[in-house]
């Protein structure tokens, strides 16, 4: 009932080498806390964008919205930290954990009133 459009852009063919369980359950979060961040927040054309590009030697793979901002972003991948009334603050914990493990990044690469961006990179 929020009317997300979900916008998929997959610009590449290689294959990336990951653990899928790992990959699925990172990217599965981010979409999610993407969805649940339109909650309570009064915007049309609300839109959740999954990209994919090839840059330099690595898969970047975007995960981006048009909900509203994240309060206080520097904190956000700390154990415990948590923007909802009942999260318990593992979330992004975890999914950076779970990035990591597999040799790869995420980073928040932005947080404003026009979009909010999660970026993982993997060594191609």
């Amino acid at each position: 009932n929020k009317n997300i459009e979900l916008i998929v852009e997959n610009n590449i063919t290689d294959e990336l080498l990951v653990d899928q369980v790992l990959f699925i359950s990172t990217v599965v979060n981010l979409i999610k806390n993407a969805s649940e961040a339109f909650d309570d927040y009064e915007k049309k054309g609300n839109w959740i964008k999954v990209s994919t590009e090839i840059e330099n030697d690595s898969v970047v793979i975007q995960i981006a919205n048009n909900a509203k901002p994240i309060e206080n972003p520097e904190t956000i991948f700390d154990e415990g930290v948590t923007t909802k009334a009942t999260g318990n603050g593992l979330g992004l914990f975890i999914c950076k954990k779970n990035t990591e493990e597999q040799c790869g990044q995420i980073c928040l690469r932005k947080s404003d009133e026009d979009s909010t961006i999660f970026e993982m990179r993997f060594c191609l």
